[in-house]
C-alpha cells in the first residue's frame, strides 16, 4: 500500500483526486512488561488513549464529529479489549455512536504495511459513505461491546474518521481524516 500526501492547495492546483484531508497524526509508545498483569494492561490502555487524545488535539475536531474508527482489531482477545477500553475512555458516551470495524479481517495482518492499507480503507470509507465490515465476527466478546459493524458493510455519512494501528511492542499510531469539501 502506498499513500501520496501533499498540500491541499497543491493537489487542487493539479486537479488530483483527493480522498480526504489528514487533520492530525500521533504516535505514542509505552513499555510493555510481560506478563500482561493489570498494571501493564492499564498502561497499554492509557497509551492508546493518549495517542487518540493527541490526534484529536492536533486536528482541533470535536470528538463528537468522529463517526468511524478503523481499529487495529487483530482478533487477539487482550488487544481488542485494550483498544475497546481506550476508545471508551476517550470518546465517553459518544463511543456508543461510533461505527468501528477492522479491515484486517478482510486483508489479514499485513504487518508493517497494515497501517498504510488501513488509512486507504478509511479514506475510501469516508469518500463513499460506507463503513466496511469486520468480517467473520461470529463470537462477540462481552467486554468488546461497541458497534463493530459485524459481517456487513453499512452506509453512513462519515464527517471524520480515525485509523488506529497498534504495534506488538507498545507502539501506537493514529491518523484522523475528514472529507474535503
Amino acid at each position: 500500500a502506498a499513500i501520496i500526501v501533499e498540500e491541499l492547495d497543491h493537489a487542487r492546483a493539479r486537479n488530483a483526486v483527493i480522498y480526504g484531508e489528514i487533520c492530525g497524526y500521533a504516535c505514542t509508545g509505552e513499555e510493555i512488561s510481560p506478563p500482561a498483569d493489570e498494571r501493564a494492561i492499564e498502561a497499554r490502555v492509557a497509551g492508546v488513549a493518549a495517542c487518540i487524545e493527541e490526534v484529536l488535539g492536533q486536528a482541533a475536531i470535536d470528538r463528537s464529529r468522529v463517526d468511524y474508527i478503523n481499529a487495529e482489531g487483530n482478533a487477539a482477545v487482550l488487544s481488542d479489549r485494550i483498544e475497546t477500553d481506550a476508545i471508551k475512555r476517550v470518546f465517553g458516551d459518544h463511543a456508543r455512536r461510533l461505527s468501528v470495524s477492522s479491515t484486517k479481517a478482510a486483508t489479514g495482518h499485513l504487518l508493517c504495511a497494515s497501517g498504510a492499507a488501513e488509512i486507504i480503507f478509511t479514506a475510501l470509507a469516508m469518500q463513499h459513505g460506507i463503513v466496511p465490515p469486520t468480517l467473520n465476527y461470529e463470537q462477540p466478546d462481552p467486554r468488546c461491546d461497541l458497534d463493530y459493524t459485524p459481517n456487513r458493510s453499512r452506509r453512513r455519512e462519515i464527517r471524520a474518521a480515525l485509523s488506529l494501528t497498534l504495534g506488538l511492542s507498545g507502539e501506537n499510531a493514529a491518523v484522523l481524516m475528514r472529507p474535503v469539501a
